[in-house]
């Protein structure tokens, strides 16, 4: 990963919107452009590699959905587009994985790294699935229904849920969904 420095603005930059006397962070790889930023920049934006920074990026947008959801149908959904977007990673690492053993037939420490890579997708993407599941089986008579409302009656829902309920049920999957992890 690059190593980010805080800096202080001599001048506007207007292109990372940070402005004269503005905090700002930037990093920069071997032989590349500087990169500023006005906040401090995520995992997928510290490596050189596109296919590691996609991989960081679905973990990243599974994140930031979490923390919008407001249902359990809403983690669950988080957690099937993070599989699909880990299996498209999982496809980029094999074609490029593909491409360095025609290159190199004897092997290489870089062919290593990227199966290293690939299989630790894969391990996400069996988390989020797995998590999925969980989430999709939690059971609404689990959790505190409204007074009003008969279990033994017909399906119970989210709506049928007290607040206190639905918050717990809520907990519930996000903590099954913080479970899932990305080591790249």
């Amino acid at each position: 990963m690059a190593k980010v420095t805080t800096s202080r603005a001599n001048k506007d930059y207007p292109a990372a919107g940070i402005k004269k006397g503005d905090t700002y962070y930037s990093w920069a790889f071997f032989r590349g452009p500087t990169m500023r930023s006005a906040t401090y920049p995520r995992p997928s934006q510290l490596v050189g590699s596109e296919k590691k920074s996609n991989a960081l990026a679905v973990y990243e947008d599974l994140e930031d959905a979490l923390a919008a959801a407001t249902t359990p149908e809403d983690i669950k959904a988080a957690l099937d587009q993070a599989a699909e977007e880990a299996q498209n990673s999982i496809d980029e690492y094999d074609e490029s994985i593909s491409n360095m053993e025609e290159a190199f037939s004897g092997g290489s420490p870089a062919i290593e790294e990227a199966e290293q890579d690939r299989d630790n997708i894969q391990s996400f993407l069996d988390e989020c699935e797995s998590a999925s599941s969980e989430v999709e089986n939690l059971d609404y008579v689990d959790y505190e229904v409204k007074p009003d409302q008969d279990p033994e009656k017909g399906e119970v829902g989210w709506d049928n849920l007290t607040e206190d309920g639905q918050s717990e049920m809520l907990q519930a999957a996000r903590e099954l969904a913080e479970s899932v992890s990305l080591d790249l």
